[in-house]
């Protein structure tokens, strides 16, 4: 289990070195998620954003007009937001996920990259979080690290799961010593229970990686609606 200061401290000194994100395009997933919203769900209806880092995507979906709220551990992050928007101040929340409480219910809630961080026991408490914050027939969106990627890092294997899932601990890199899990599909289908049918089944997503880095980044993606 991930030390919630450990992972605040690393993603601040990732935010903090300046370089993280700038001048990127938002990942396509993201012109997937308007129009599904377009199609399904009111845009005027409130979503929660989790894990939105600086904005990469958290920005270009408020510009498309999204009513969102921002969270993520790194409030340094959160201040870049600001100082590129700030009328979405009072919409951003310097929090993780698991000590995120609120009063109102979601139309949709959006985690991209952001579960995949910790074991598999704080997964499984992720994905019953988020059926308790969405109101009947809102959506899901998910993206996360598929155990087909290639790991770029050096690591230890902490963990194994029945249905093909793995946690590993970086060694080195800006995410050393965090754990990060590698959804299998079959972990998938245990953790959209009967609580959620789905819009688009999983799919997987692979991105090669920048240079110096070799190989590719292969990313589970897809769309879930709640139950009525």
């Amino acid at each position: 289990m991930n030390d919630t200061k450990l992972v605040k401290d690393s993603w601040n000194n990732v935010y903090q070195s300046g370089d993280k994100y700038k001048g990127e395009s938002p990942i396509p997933f993201t012109k997937t998620i308007v129009d599904t919203l377009r199609i399904h769900n009111p845009k005027t209806g409130k979503g929660l954003y989790i894990g939105c880092g600086n904005g990469r995507n958290y920005i270009p979906l408020v510009d498309q007009g999204l009513d969102l709220i921002g969270l993520d551990i790194s409030d340094t992050a959160l201040k870049e937001i600001s100082n590129l928007r700030p009328e979405c101040s009072d919409k951003l929340v310097a929090s993780s996920f698991s000590d995120y409480y609120s009063t109102e219910l979601f139309d949709y809630v959006i985690a991209i990259q952001v579960f995949q961080h910790g074991n598999y026991d704080e997964v499984k408490k992720n994905f019953q979080k988020v059926a308790g914050a969405l109101n009947p027939g809102g959506l899901f969106f998910l993206r996360n690290r598929s155990t087909e990627s290639i790991l770029d890092e050096e690591y230890e294997l902490i963990e194994r799961t029945s249905n093909g899932g793995f946690t590993i601990r970086y060694l080195s890199g800006s995410k050393r010593g965090l754990e990060i899990h590698f959804l299998s599909e079959g972990e998938i289908d245990e953790l959209i229970n009967v609580q959620f049918k789905p819009l688009i089944s999983p799919y997987l997503v692979r991105t090669a990686r920048k240079a110096p880095k070799q190989g590719e980044a292969i990313h589970w993606e897809g769309i879930w609606q709640k139950q009525a």
